[in-house]
């Protein structure tokens, strides 16, 4: 006997349901995938409308238009606008247009500050700056200071007794307990100062003050480099060592190492050293490197580094090094010496720059891509990551460089400080602050600029 087909439980479809229920698979297997990327896109562009890829270190792994902000890429523009309000967090209103990432300034008190000045000093003390000296006409130079705390935004004057004479054109360094002033001229004929050199009165006296008793002390002058302005100075961690200046015309090429705790000098050799010069100076934790700024024959872009353990010159190298220049600015990152900005000689202002590497004394351009106009007499820091240029004649604009991506980003000019040049800047872990300077008036203003 033949066996019957085993009965099936599942009913038989009719043929146009069975193509619906085809379809009814391709279509959820078509709709899943793209429901999936909607989630991408979601997640990646957020509620707000500002596109975000989570997973940046730095800028240089965002998109085009975004910068990297904690670990997130998010764009550099937000839409229109007419003040900060109108921007979402973290944006300012710039020029019409919320821009991310340029930071924000906060004006310093005026109530007890210093008389207005350029050609001061400034020093940061881990909780204070301290501006000291300078001038507020080509006669009228100040043995006067303030410490500025920007946690209370107040100001609070540096005690007169004991203090160094007038001056400017002088340098001043933090040990970590005191700040030393030293040398820097004077104007001795009232009214004549003015670009005669004749007339000033050259200085290698100096102070070593202590905030915690508002007191100074003399530093010696026995053993001590001959009186000079416009020279550099650096802190080692255990020594000032100044280099370098001019005595009237006479460019200098020697210099000195003093220890505050023996008040005691020690020449630098002059045997390899640079010629004499005006020049800037950084600290690299192991040696001095001075370059640039001009000499007996001009604008220079040579330099030396100096190395007080064996008190021994070795020149840096011109191949690839920024073009001569004058009043630019020099900062150390830790790795590297970045110069950048500054004036030609031959009538042009520089918006370019360099960084050298002494470990294998070898310069590297950096970028003029969104750099800040070109400008000379501006200030620099280091924040750790980063260098901040700010000001210079008629500036009141700057920028941020990322020198782990050659990279420039503008400084807010909401609420900045009035263009000037002559202003110190110091940073403070978090904050850059500026003060004082000329926009055509002596000026005794400031910001904090927080980027």
């Amino acid at each position: 006997m033949k066996a019957s087909a085993p009965f099936s439980t599942i009913p038989q479809l009719p043929i146009w349901a069975e193509r619906r229920y085809e379809m009814k698979i391709s279509l959820k297997n078509l709709l899943i995938p793209l429901l999936r990327c909607f989630m991408v896109l979601l997640l990646s562009y957020g509620c707000e409308g500002k596109e975000k890829v989570k997973g940046c270190t730095t800028s240089s792994d965002c998109p085009s238009g975004q910068v990297c902000q904690d670990g997130t890429c998010v764009s550099k523009q937000a839409g229109s606008c007419t003040t900060n309000t109108d921007c979402p967090t973290g944006y300012v209103c710039q020029s019409g247009t919320c821009l991310f990432g340029m930071g924000t300034w906060q004006a310093t008190s005026t109530t007890g500050a210093p008389s207005a000045r350029e050609d001061h000093t400034a020093v940061w003390t881990g909780t204070q700056m301290i501006v000291w000296g300078g001038h507020d006409t080509s006669k009228n130079y100040r043995n006067t200071g303030g410490r500025y705390d920007p946690s209370t935004d107040t100001w609070q004057a540096t005690s007169t007794t004991g203090a160094p004479s007038p001056r400017g054109a002088h340098t001043a360094v933090w040990t970590g307990t005191q700040m030393i002033v030293w040398g820097g001229k004077y104007c001795y004929s009232y009214g004549e100062c003015d670009n005669l050199v004749h007339y000033y009165l050259y200085l290698n006296t100096g102070g070593r003050y202590d905030p915690s008793t508002d007191t100074w002390q003399a530093t010696s002058t026995t053993g001590a480099p001959s009186s000079r302005n416009g020279h550099a100075a650096v802190w080692t961690g255990t020594e000032m060592i100044v280099w370098g200046g001019a005595y009237a015309s006479s460019f200098l090429n020697t210099g000195g190492k003093y220890n505050p705790s023996t008040d005691t000098w020690q020449a630098t050799s002059t045997t390899g050293a640079p010629s004499g010069r005006f020049p800037t100076a950084v600290w690299t934790g192991t040696q001095m490197i001075v370059w640039g700024r001009r000499d007996g024959s001009g604008y220079i872009n040579t330099g030396g580094r100096y190395d007080p353990s064996t008190d021994t010159w070795q020149a840096t190298s011109t191949t690839g090094a920024p073009s001569p220049r004058d009043f630019y600015t020099a900062v150390w990152t830790g790795m590297e010496m970045i110069v950048w900005g500054g004036y030609d000689g031959m009538g042009g202002n520089l918006n370019t720059g360099g960084r050298y590497n002494p470990s294998t004394d070898t310069w590297q351009a950096t970028s003029t891509t969104g750099t800040p106009s070109a400008r000379d007499g501006h200030a620099a820091v280091w924040t750790g990551t980063q260098m901040i240029v700010w000001g210079g004649w008629g500036q009141n604009t700057g920028g941020r460089y990322d020198p782990s991506t050659d990279t420039w980003q503008a400084t807010s000019t909401t609420n900045a400080p009035s263009a000037r040049d002559g202003h110190t800047a110091i940073w403070t872990d978090t904050q850059m602050i500026v003060w004082g300077g000329y926009d055509g008036n002596y000026l005794n203003t400031g910001g904090r600029y927080t980027p």
